[in-house]
């Protein structure tokens, strides 16, 4: 699916993080952005420089008042085709968490394998993906659904412990009220990003 080419993100740290100094932050946040965008190794020190070589600007915003939560970070990004948000906080010291994802509030864990999936709030579907899911041997570690209004649009969050088969994802994206599917690779909970060590 054609996701649009980016053209900027801004990242609005809200709450605490808001009093620190946020330039590290940013820098990971560019360098996850561009890190399968190019061939070229990407870093904590060029990934703000080659995203803006390549005209997108990454902004930063900061507003101190707490909302929901101490802490949290909202990513905006934008392409030639339409806009993305995701916000993310910190429980405890060591569980980052993903809070929103467009208009949808959530409570998913940010690591391994990430299954996104927007859909129609119909029963028996998250049945469904969890029974494809099993069938393929790809068990589910953790599954978060966001809605606004009972029997609506919403999304799916589901923590992965292994990457499913190809087969698999086509089942998934075949099954009735689903709309869209992704899979997002992410190192899990204990390890770190390639390019930090870059």
């Amino acid at each position: 699916m054609d996701r649009g080419i980016i053209q900027g993100a801004t990242l609005i740290y809200r709450g605490e993080v808001a009093s620190k100094n946020t330039k590290l932050l940013t820098a990971a946040f560019a360098a996850g952005l561009m890190e399968t965008a190019l061939e070229e190794q990407v870093n904590l020190v060029n990934a703000v420089a080659l995203a803006e070589e390549r005209g997108i600007k990454v902004r930063e915003q900061t507003s101190k008042p707490p909302g929901d939560f101490a802490t949290v970070i909202r990513a905006e990004v934008t392409t030639d085709r339409k806009g993305y948000v995701a916000s993310g906080t910190l429980f405890g010291k060591q569980f980052p968490r993903l809070v929103r994802l467009g208009e949808y509030r959530l409570d998913a864990h940010i690591d391994s394998h990430l299954l996104i999936f927007t859909h129609h709030d119909k029963p028996g579907l998250i049945g469904a993906i969890g029974t494809i899911l099993g069938l393929h041997g790809v068990n589910i570690a953790q599954m978060n659904v966001g809605r606004e209004v009972k029997g609506g649009e919403a999304i799916g969050v589901v923590n992965l412990d292994s990457r499913p088969p190809d087969e698999a994802l086509r089942q998934l994206e075949a099954l009735d009220h689903v709309v869209s599917l992704r899979l997002i690779e992410l190192p899990e909970a204990h390890e770190m990003p390639p390019w930090l060590g870059a």
